[in-house]
């Protein structure tokens, strides 16, 4: 809208001045119609061969380690770009170490902003270390990059629809950690508790009582008294952890 206004208004200046043939005039009208042209020109192409890339130590990382991220603007172009604004989407729950994340209009998103000049086929990169509080799948970015003509006349703006991911796996604990008390810290030895029975530890046969299963009943012991008996069990005491891991990530198939 600016640059659109100051064009009009030197064309203007430059046509009264050849119409009351006033030389200042038309110099100046004609000086600021070829720095508004130059302004434009430099206003269509500062966004052509401009990119901005992110690069990460890894795409995995387990929770509670840090990791080196580097996010980086390369001019491609033998045009020189006076002013360059990139800011790039970060997700919730990754905290940016040595560096400030901003708030985003968007819900649950943050934004990593830089501004710098850059000369032609210039690169510029900027490095952070990022700690990530939380484990899951996190998504990173697109970036909008702003950039525009040495006058601030026009500014141009684009979305690179260009996106990264990170993959953060659960902390490892130590089994120590976790203060489960081991099975048998004294070695082998037969619990008082009749509460579970074990049976592999058979410790006696009796006779059979009311309640009794079936597979309890030891049926040579049976056939030689020529009274149902039954096996005694010892019994066992013991903490049974279980780690599962879901792999499944397809979903439901139907």
């Amino acid at each position: 809208m600016v640059g659109s206004f100051g064009v009009l208004l030197f064309v203007l200046l430059t046509v009264v001045g050849l119409a009351v043939r006033e030389g200042y005039l038309v110099a100046l009208g004609g000086m600021g119609a070829l720095t508004m042209s130059l302004s434009w020109v430099w206003y269509r192409l500062c966004l052509e061969d401009l990119s901005y890339t992110r690069e990460f130590a890894s795409n995995r990382v387990f929770l509670g380690e840090d990791m080196m991220f580097s996010a980086n603007v390369k001019n491609s172009k033998p045009l020189p770009l006076p002013r360059v604004k990139v800011d790039d989407d970060f997700p919730e729950g990754v905290e940016l170490v040595d560096g400030v994340l901003k708030r985003n209009t968007k819900p649950h998103l943050f934004n990593l902003s830089h501004s710098s000049a850059l000369a032609w086929y210039e690169t510029i990169s900027w490095k952070y270390r990022l700690r990530f509080k939380r484990r899951g799948y996190f998504r990173f970015g697109p970036a909008q990059m702003e950039s525009g003509d040495p006058f601030g006349f026009f500014t141009a703006a684009n979305r690179p629809s260009t996106v990264d991911h990170v993959l953060v796996y659960p902390r490892v604990i130590p089994l120590p950690e976790l203060g489960l008390p081991p099975l048998r810290p004294f070695g082998e030895l037969r619990s008082r508790s009749w509460l579970f029975k074990d049976p592999a530890q058979p410790v006696g046969i009796r006779d059979y009582q009311p309640g009794d299963g079936m597979k309890l009943v030891d049926w040579k012991a049976t056939a030689r008294t020529q009274t149902l008996k039954v096996r005694e069990l010892g019994s066992s005491v013991g903490h049974s952890l279980a780690i599962v891991l879901n792999l499944d990530t397809l979903g439901v198939g139907w």
